[in-house]
Protein backbone atom coordinates (compact mmCIF):
# COMPACT_ATOMS: atom_id res chain seq x y z
CA UNK A 1 0.00 0.00 0.00
CA UNK A 2 3.36 2.31 -0.50
CA UNK A 3 2.85 5.59 -2.29
CA UNK A 4 -0.48 5.12 -3.05
CA UNK A 5 -2.86 8.09 -3.01
CA UNK A 6 -6.27 8.72 -2.73
CA UNK A 7 -8.16 10.74 -5.04
CA UNK A 8 -11.61 12.43 -4.06
CA UNK A 9 -13.80 13.63 -6.91
CA UNK A 10 -16.79 15.60 -6.36
CA UNK A 11 -19.30 15.69 -9.22
CA UNK A 12 -22.95 16.24 -9.97
CA UNK A 13 -24.81 15.27 -13.38
CA UNK A 14 -27.51 17.91 -15.23
CA UNK A 15 -29.75 16.77 -17.16
CA UNK A 16 -28.09 13.37 -18.29
CA UNK A 17 -28.78 11.89 -21.22
CA UNK A 18 -26.63 8.25 -21.75
CA UNK A 19 -25.73 6.07 -18.73
CA UNK A 20 -28.39 7.02 -16.01
CA UNK A 21 -32.62 7.53 -16.73
CA UNK A 22 -35.29 8.62 -15.03
CA UNK A 23 -38.92 8.13 -15.39
CA UNK A 24 -41.38 9.37 -13.06
CA UNK A 25 -40.92 7.94 -9.16
CA UNK A 26 -37.81 5.46 -10.67
CA UNK A 27 -34.30 5.30 -12.34
CA UNK A 28 -31.74 2.85 -13.56
CA UNK A 29 -28.76 2.76 -14.88
CA UNK A 30 -27.43 1.06 -18.52
CA UNK A 31 -23.51 1.06 -18.60
CA UNK A 32 -23.24 -1.00 -21.50
CA UNK A 33 -20.95 0.62 -24.62
CA UNK A 34 -18.68 2.56 -22.73
CA UNK A 35 -21.64 4.74 -20.86
CA UNK A 36 -20.20 4.08 -16.99
CA UNK A 37 -18.67 7.18 -17.00
CA UNK A 38 -21.50 9.17 -17.98
CA UNK A 39 -22.74 9.11 -14.55
CA UNK A 40 -19.72 8.18 -12.58
CA UNK A 41 -15.89 9.17 -12.52
CA UNK A 42 -14.40 5.83 -13.88
CA UNK A 43 -12.02 4.00 -15.75
CA UNK A 44 -14.66 3.32 -18.35
CA UNK A 45 -12.73 0.05 -20.12
CA UNK A 46 -13.57 -3.18 -20.36
CA UNK A 47 -9.76 -4.96 -19.60
CA UNK A 48 -9.63 -2.14 -16.39
CA UNK A 49 -11.39 -4.04 -12.94
CA UNK A 50 -11.49 -2.80 -9.60
CA UNK A 51 -13.30 -3.83 -5.71
CA UNK A 52 -15.92 -0.81 -5.10
CA UNK A 53 -17.39 0.80 -2.25
CA UNK A 54 -21.05 1.84 -2.93
CA UNK A 55 -23.48 4.46 -1.16
CA UNK A 56 -26.75 5.55 -2.52
CA UNK A 57 -28.71 7.75 -0.50
CA UNK A 58 -32.64 7.71 -1.87
CA UNK A 59 -36.15 8.89 -0.26
CA UNK A 60 -37.42 6.46 2.53
CA UNK A 61 -40.16 5.21 0.63
CA UNK A 62 -37.43 3.86 -2.11
CA UNK A 63 -35.32 1.20 -2.44
CA UNK A 64 -31.57 1.37 -4.05
CA UNK A 65 -30.50 -1.81 -5.70
CA UNK A 66 -27.07 -2.05 -6.71
CA UNK A 67 -23.92 -4.69 -7.07
CA UNK A 68 -22.43 -6.36 -4.44
CA UNK A 69 -23.58 -7.39 -0.51
CA UNK A 70 -25.60 -4.89 1.03
CA UNK A 71 -23.69 -4.11 3.91
CA UNK A 72 -26.38 -2.19 6.01
CA UNK A 73 -28.85 0.34 5.57
CA UNK A 74 -28.70 3.67 7.26
CA UNK A 75 -31.34 6.33 8.65
CA UNK A 76 -29.84 9.49 9.83
CA UNK A 77 -31.80 11.49 12.68
CA UNK A 78 -30.83 14.62 11.00
CA UNK A 79 -32.90 13.47 8.08
CA UNK A 80 -35.12 11.03 9.11
CA UNK A 81 -37.07 11.57 5.60
CA UNK A 82 -34.04 9.41 4.00
CA UNK A 83 -31.97 6.70 3.91
CA UNK A 84 -28.52 5.12 2.63
CA UNK A 85 -27.60 1.72 1.28
CA UNK A 86 -24.64 0.93 1.53
CA UNK A 87 -22.70 -1.88 -0.93
CA UNK A 88 -19.64 -3.53 -1.34
CA UNK A 89 -18.31 -5.21 -4.42
CA UNK A 90 -15.04 -7.12 -2.80
CA UNK A 91 -14.51 -9.18 -6.35
CA UNK A 92 -12.75 -6.31 -9.13
CA UNK A 93 -15.30 -5.49 -12.02
CA UNK A 94 -15.12 -3.61 -14.83
CA UNK A 95 -16.96 0.03 -14.45
CA UNK A 96 -20.20 -1.66 -17.50
CA UNK A 97 -20.79 -3.52 -14.70
CA UNK A 98 -21.78 -1.13 -12.12
CA UNK A 99 -25.86 -0.55 -11.79
CA UNK A 100 -28.09 1.14 -9.76
CA UNK A 101 -32.15 0.79 -9.54
CA UNK A 102 -34.15 3.10 -7.49
CA UNK A 103 -38.12 3.23 -7.13
CA UNK A 104 -40.54 2.04 -4.83
CA UNK A 105 -39.82 -1.99 -5.58
CA UNK A 106 -41.53 -4.86 -3.57
CA UNK A 107 -38.54 -7.25 -2.64
CA UNK A 108 -39.44 -11.13 -2.71
CA UNK A 109 -36.61 -13.00 -1.67
CA UNK A 110 -36.28 -16.74 -3.18
CA UNK A 111 -37.83 -18.98 -1.19
CA UNK A 112 -35.54 -21.60 -2.00
CA UNK A 113 -32.36 -19.48 -2.26
CA UNK A 114 -31.17 -17.26 0.25
CA UNK A 115 -28.28 -15.83 -1.98
CA UNK A 116 -31.28 -14.27 -4.71
CA UNK A 117 -33.62 -11.58 -4.39
CA UNK A 118 -36.49 -10.35 -6.62
CA UNK A 119 -37.82 -6.98 -7.34
CA UNK A 120 -40.86 -5.22 -9.01
CA UNK A 121 -43.30 -2.20 -8.94
CA UNK A 122 -46.03 -3.20 -6.52
CA UNK A 123 -48.36 -3.39 -9.12
CA UNK A 124 -46.75 -6.54 -11.35
CA UNK A 125 -46.06 -8.55 -8.03
CA UNK A 126 -48.26 -11.64 -8.87
CA UNK A 127 -46.64 -11.92 -12.03
CA UNK A 128 -43.05 -11.63 -10.29
CA UNK A 129 -44.10 -14.52 -8.22
CA UNK A 130 -44.93 -16.56 -10.96
CA UNK A 131 -42.47 -15.93 -13.47
CA UNK A 132 -39.75 -16.31 -11.13
CA UNK A 133 -41.06 -19.91 -8.97
CA UNK A 134 -38.38 -21.79 -11.91
CA UNK A 135 -35.82 -19.82 -11.18
CA UNK A 136 -33.84 -21.48 -8.28
CA UNK A 137 -33.42 -24.71 -10.16
CA UNK A 138 -30.90 -22.82 -13.16
CA UNK A 139 -29.25 -21.10 -10.59
CA UNK A 140 -28.62 -24.45 -8.88
CA UNK A 141 -28.26 -26.22 -12.05
CA UNK A 142 -25.31 -23.86 -12.76
CA UNK A 143 -23.45 -24.20 -9.54
CA UNK A 144 -23.22 -28.01 -10.39
CA UNK A 145 -22.24 -28.07 -13.85
CA UNK A 146 -19.37 -26.09 -13.23
CA UNK A 147 -18.75 -27.41 -9.37
CA UNK A 148 -18.45 -23.61 -8.71
CA UNK A 149 -20.35 -21.99 -6.25
CA UNK A 150 -21.83 -18.21 -7.45
CA UNK A 151 -18.96 -15.53 -7.59
CA UNK A 152 -21.15 -13.43 -5.58
CA UNK A 153 -22.26 -12.65 -2.59
CA UNK A 154 -26.01 -12.33 -3.52
CA UNK A 155 -28.04 -11.91 -6.72
CA UNK A 156 -30.73 -9.37 -7.32
CA UNK A 157 -33.23 -9.32 -10.43
CA UNK A 158 -34.76 -6.04 -10.70
CA UNK A 159 -37.72 -5.51 -13.05
CA UNK A 160 -38.83 -2.61 -14.20
CA UNK A 161 -41.56 -0.82 -16.16
CA UNK A 162 -41.48 -1.49 -19.45
CA UNK A 163 -41.72 2.35 -20.66
CA UNK A 164 -38.13 3.18 -18.90
CA UNK A 165 -36.26 0.39 -20.00
CA UNK A 166 -34.26 0.46 -22.83
CA UNK A 167 -33.79 -2.95 -23.14
CA UNK A 168 -35.36 -6.03 -22.35
CA UNK A 169 -32.05 -7.12 -20.43
CA UNK A 170 -29.21 -4.86 -18.82
CA UNK A 171 -26.70 -7.41 -16.77
CA UNK A 172 -24.62 -5.80 -14.15
CA UNK A 173 -22.71 -7.20 -11.33
CA UNK A 174 -24.60 -9.76 -8.77
CA UNK A 175 -27.69 -8.03 -10.56
CA UNK A 176 -29.88 -7.65 -13.61
CA UNK A 177 -32.18 -5.37 -14.86
CA UNK A 178 -34.96 -6.60 -17.03
CA UNK A 179 -38.11 -4.98 -18.63
CA UNK A 180 -41.23 -6.05 -16.64
CA UNK A 181 -42.39 -7.01 -20.55
CA UNK A 182 -40.81 -10.36 -19.36
CA UNK A 183 -43.11 -10.89 -16.52
CA UNK A 184 -45.98 -13.60 -17.00
CA UNK A 185 -48.97 -14.69 -14.51
CA UNK A 186 -50.12 -18.18 -15.24
CA UNK A 187 -52.68 -17.92 -17.69
CA UNK A 188 -49.46 -16.56 -20.24
CA UNK A 189 -48.36 -19.77 -21.89
CA UNK A 190 -46.34 -18.59 -24.66
CA UNK A 191 -43.84 -16.07 -22.82
CA UNK A 192 -42.60 -18.82 -20.26
CA UNK A 193 -39.90 -20.20 -22.11
CA UNK A 194 -38.70 -17.02 -23.92
CA UNK A 195 -38.31 -15.24 -20.85
CA UNK A 196 -36.78 -18.34 -18.95
CA UNK A 197 -33.94 -18.54 -21.50
CA UNK A 198 -33.40 -14.50 -20.96
CA UNK A 199 -33.06 -15.11 -17.22
CA UNK A 200 -30.74 -17.84 -17.70
CA UNK A 201 -28.46 -16.21 -19.98
CA UNK A 202 -28.51 -13.06 -17.55
CA UNK A 203 -26.90 -15.31 -14.77
CA UNK A 204 -24.77 -17.17 -17.34
CA UNK A 205 -23.09 -14.17 -17.98
CA UNK A 206 -22.62 -13.66 -14.51
CA UNK A 207 -19.96 -16.62 -14.43
CA UNK A 208 -18.78 -15.69 -17.85
CA UNK A 209 -18.53 -12.06 -18.97
CA UNK A 210 -18.59 -10.54 -15.61
CA UNK A 211 -16.47 -12.51 -12.95
CA UNK A 212 -14.45 -14.32 -15.42
CA UNK A 213 -13.40 -11.89 -18.12
CA UNK A 214 -11.32 -11.57 -21.69
CA UNK A 215 -7.53 -11.14 -21.28
CA UNK A 216 -7.75 -8.89 -24.54
CA UNK A 217 -10.99 -7.53 -25.76
CA UNK A 218 -10.14 -10.52 -29.19
CA UNK A 219 -10.66 -12.79 -26.59
CA UNK A 220 -14.64 -11.80 -25.67
CA UNK A 221 -16.18 -13.87 -28.28
CA UNK A 222 -15.25 -17.13 -26.05
CA UNK A 223 -17.09 -15.34 -23.20
CA UNK A 224 -20.05 -14.88 -24.98
CA UNK A 225 -20.10 -18.21 -26.07
CA UNK A 226 -19.56 -19.87 -23.23
CA UNK A 227 -22.55 -17.86 -21.22
CA UNK A 228 -24.55 -18.93 -24.40
CA UNK A 229 -23.44 -22.51 -24.11
CA UNK A 230 -24.68 -22.85 -20.45
CA UNK A 231 -28.12 -21.21 -21.50
CA UNK A 232 -28.02 -24.21 -24.17
CA UNK A 233 -27.22 -26.73 -21.30
CA UNK A 234 -30.22 -25.49 -19.34
CA UNK A 235 -32.62 -25.44 -22.13
CA UNK A 236 -31.51 -29.12 -22.89
CA UNK A 237 -31.76 -29.64 -19.23
CA UNK A 238 -34.79 -28.50 -18.52
CA UNK A 239 -36.77 -27.36 -21.27
CA UNK A 240 -36.35 -30.38 -23.23
CA UNK A 241 -33.89 -32.00 -26.08
CA UNK A 242 -36.58 -30.76 -28.57
CA UNK A 243 -36.34 -27.06 -27.60
CA UNK A 244 -32.81 -27.04 -27.75
CA UNK A 245 -32.29 -28.83 -31.05
CA UNK A 246 -34.62 -26.47 -32.66
CA UNK A 247 -33.33 -23.64 -31.56
CA UNK A 248 -29.34 -24.59 -31.98
CA UNK A 249 -30.70 -25.35 -35.91
CA UNK A 250 -32.11 -22.50 -36.24
CA UNK A 251 -29.31 -20.23 -34.91
CA UNK A 252 -26.81 -22.96 -37.40
CA UNK A 253 -28.98 -21.97 -39.92
CA UNK A 254 -28.69 -17.61 -39.60
CA UNK A 255 -24.35 -18.95 -38.84
CA UNK A 256 -24.35 -20.29 -41.91
CA UNK A 257 -26.51 -17.96 -44.00
CA UNK A 258 -24.41 -14.84 -42.54
CA UNK A 259 -21.25 -16.48 -43.01
CA UNK A 260 -21.88 -17.14 -46.61
CA UNK A 261 -22.57 -13.51 -47.19
CA UNK A 262 -19.29 -12.44 -45.61
CA UNK A 263 -19.48 -12.01 -42.12
CA UNK A 264 -16.61 -10.86 -40.18
CA UNK A 265 -14.74 -13.40 -37.43
CA UNK A 266 -14.85 -14.01 -34.52
CA UNK A 267 -11.39 -13.13 -34.05
CA UNK A 268 -10.52 -9.74 -35.02
CA UNK A 269 -7.18 -8.93 -34.09
CA UNK A 270 -6.32 -5.39 -32.70
CA UNK A 271 -9.22 -3.99 -34.73
CA UNK A 272 -11.44 -5.92 -31.88
CA UNK A 273 -10.38 -2.82 -29.32
CA UNK A 274 -11.98 -0.17 -31.64
CA UNK A 275 -14.58 -1.72 -31.73
CA UNK A 276 -15.81 -0.56 -28.11
CA UNK A 277 -17.84 -3.80 -28.03
CA UNK A 278 -20.12 -2.57 -30.74
CA UNK A 279 -19.80 -6.09 -32.11
CA UNK A 280 -21.75 -7.61 -29.32
CA UNK A 281 -25.07 -5.59 -30.13
CA UNK A 282 -27.76 -6.10 -32.71
CA UNK A 283 -28.48 -8.57 -35.05
CA UNK A 284 -25.09 -9.50 -36.08
CA UNK A 285 -23.57 -9.36 -32.13
CA UNK A 286 -26.52 -12.23 -31.38
CA UNK A 287 -25.76 -13.94 -34.51
CA UNK A 288 -21.91 -13.82 -33.22
CA UNK A 289 -23.12 -15.26 -30.33
CA UNK A 290 -24.67 -18.18 -31.84
CA UNK A 291 -21.71 -18.28 -33.67
CA UNK A 292 -19.44 -18.95 -30.78
CA UNK A 293 -21.19 -21.41 -28.87
CA UNK A 294 -21.57 -23.42 -31.85
CA UNK A 295 -17.64 -23.63 -31.82
CA UNK A 296 -18.06 -24.87 -27.93
CA UNK A 297 -20.70 -27.15 -29.22
CA UNK A 298 -18.29 -28.87 -31.91
CA UNK A 299 -15.71 -28.68 -29.15
CA UNK A 300 -18.04 -30.36 -26.65
CA UNK A 301 -18.66 -33.12 -29.32
CA UNK A 302 -14.69 -34.29 -30.11
CA UNK A 303 -13.79 -34.31 -26.45
CA UNK A 304 -17.42 -35.72 -25.17
CA UNK A 305 -19.22 -33.89 -22.60
CA UNK A 306 -17.23 -35.04 -19.26
CA UNK A 307 -14.00 -34.16 -20.89
CA UNK A 308 -15.48 -30.84 -21.63
CA UNK A 309 -17.09 -29.78 -18.53
CA UNK A 310 -14.04 -30.45 -16.72
CA UNK A 311 -12.10 -27.99 -18.99
CA UNK A 312 -15.07 -25.63 -18.21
Amino acid sequence: MQNVKLVRIEYWLEKPEVGVHFMGSSLHTNNQLRRAHCWFPCVDFGLQRCCYDLEFTVDSKYVAVSNGTLLCQVITKDDPSSKTYVYCVNIPVAAEFITLAVGPFEVLPDPHNGVVSHMCMPSNLSKLQCTVSFFHTVFSYYEEYLAATFPFGSYKQVFIDSETALSSTCVGASMSIFSSQLLYDERVIDQVISTRIKLANALAQQWFGIYITAETANDGWLLDGLAGFLTDCFIKRFLGNNEARYRRYKANEAVCKVDVDGATALSLSGAAAELYGTQAIGVLGKIRSWKAVAILQMLEKQMGPESFRKVV
